[in-house]
């Protein structure tokens, strides 16, 4: 599945929680907490998918691409408003799934991604203003799927994933006018990581190094996006989430080696 915020930047008004997949079963529910953490459940989306991703546009939390079945690859995107009304904008420009998605200034901008569950990568990427419009923006430094995406201040910034056999250690970022950036890539080539940022950084952390292999490796951006020195995850973990709260980024959970192999592993990065 996919989470993300709706509402004003810095004042959003919902957190919405979207798709995912449950065995063979795709999913299109849509769950909305508000700020005093009332759960709701807007209209669903449009098609049942995991593999999807989520980036604001203005107030409204677009949700793009995914996986509709073993088979099927999806290019639709909903867009919910403050009101958790759903519409839906014009489709990404081809079907994608397991592609990163973040915001930059008023822009969502989706990334990456493959058109196949056999691993074809891609570096495409599509931005939606404010107004719901859609325009095609430089690609990708190179062609990634399993990639994470984040934002800091105006930036949006993509990076790793995997292409085949190939695990990718660019970086690519996106201003507030939609101008490609050059930054510094990770120290470790890896996937299915996870960023988070808090107080000004940007953190991408844990990820695969191969198919069943997890990594600790940590790599953060500051607000300029200049790469800065934090120490590594303690546990090497794939498929982990992460969340801010005050000044700590808190990681949890993931993948230490095949599917079967996880952990319950919780620790915080403080910036001070």
């Amino acid at each position: 599945g996919a989470a993300g915020s709706a509402g004003p930047a810095g004042a959003p008004t919902h957190l919405l929680v979207a798709g995912g997949m449950s065995g063979s079963n795709y999913k299109d529910t849509v769950d909305a907490f508000d700020v005093s953490l009332t759960r709701t459940t807007p209209t669903v989306l449009s098609t049942g998918r995991g593999g999807l991703a989520a980036a604001r546009a203005g107030s409204y939390l677009l949700f793009a691409g995914g996986r509709v079945s073993s088979t099927t690859i999806t290019d639709v995107v909903d867009a919910y408003d403050t009101a958790l009304t759903r519409t839906t904008p014009d489709v990404l420009p081809a079907v994608r799934y397991q592609l990163g998605g973040a915001s930059a200034g008023n822009y969502a901008i989706f990334a990456g991604g493959s058109n196949s569950t056999s691993g074809n990568a891609y570096a495409t990427a599509t931005a939606y203003s404010s107004a719901l419009v859609r325009s095609s923006i430089s690609n990708l430094s190179a062609g990634a799927y399993e990639l994470t995406a984040g934002s800091i201040g105006e930036y949006a910034v993509f990076g790793g994933g995997v292409s085949g056999t190939s695990y990718r250690t660019q970086v690519s970022s996106y201003n507030a006018t939609l101008t490609k950036l050059a930054v510094s890539g990770f120290t470790t080539a890896r996937a299915q990581l996870v960023a988070c940022e808090t107080e000004g950084y940007l953190v991408f952390a844990g990820g695969a190094t191969a198919s069943t292999t997890g990594s600790n490796a940590a790599d953060a951006y500051d607000g300029t996006l200049t790469k800065v020195t934090v120490d590594n995850l303690n546990t090497a973990r794939r498929q982990l989430a992460a969340a801010s709260v005050s000044n700590y980024i808190i990681f949890a959970g993931g993948r230490t080696g095949s599917a079967s192999s996880t952990t319950s592993a919780t620790e915080a990065y403080t910036v001070i």
